[in-house]
């Protein structure tokens, strides 16, 4: 498993934002199983070590993760690599994750959450907390952003890398237009 990670990993095809983040899930997985064979991989062997993940107070949902990104690098050992002739990360449950709910800031804790970003001493984390807030775009598209998808003249940012992967482009008006413009 050490070789399929390191070389999942390094693949030229994979993205720099995937890497990111499958990069300590997958290094999680060769310190726990690191020295199996392939061909050794259960899923049984995969659930229950998927399984110490929540025993150590985890979130099913992070667990499920954890063997999704595993589950993409044996995708392409199977494809490309040839490596093995199956995935066993196919067969194994997802846990059951609980329903998400949707729940918006009171006045007073938006608030409280801009002091304290300003409190930090922190320019940015101040901006990016105003852009999501009057955005309602995700961290990692804001993470992402580069000054050549914002358009301050006609208050516009450019999503270029979204969860979905299309692009998509989002009005900015008010505090956080005036923070960009600053």
């Amino acid at each position: 498993l050490y070789d399929l990670v390191d070389r999942f990993l390094e693949h030229p095809s994979l993205k720099l934002k995937t890497k990111s983040v499958y990069e300590p899930q997958l290094r999680w997985w060769s310190s726990h199983l690191g020295d199996t064979v392939l061909s050794e991989l259960t899923p049984d062997k995969i659930a229950r070590t998927r399984d110490k993940l929540t025993q150590k107070g985890n979130k099913p949902s992070s667990a499920n993760r954890y063997v999704s990104a595993l589950s993409s690098a044996f995708s392409m050992a199977v494809r490309e690599f040839g490596w093995t002739e199956s995935n066993p990360c196919a067969r194994v449950r997802m846990l059951t994750e609980p329903r998400g709910r949707t729940r918006f800031l009171t006045d007073d804790e938006r608030e409280c959450m801009l002091e304290a970003c300003e409190a930090t001493g922190s320019r940015e984390l101040y901006i990016i907390v105003t852009l999501a807030l009057s955005t309602g775009s995700r961290k990692n598209e804001l993470r992402w952003l580069r000054w050549d998808d914002v358009n301050l003249q006609r208050g516009i940012l450019l999503f270029r890398e979204t969860k979905n992967g299309n692009m998509r482009s989002v009005p900015l008006v008010g505090r956080g237009l005036e923070l960009l413009r600053e």
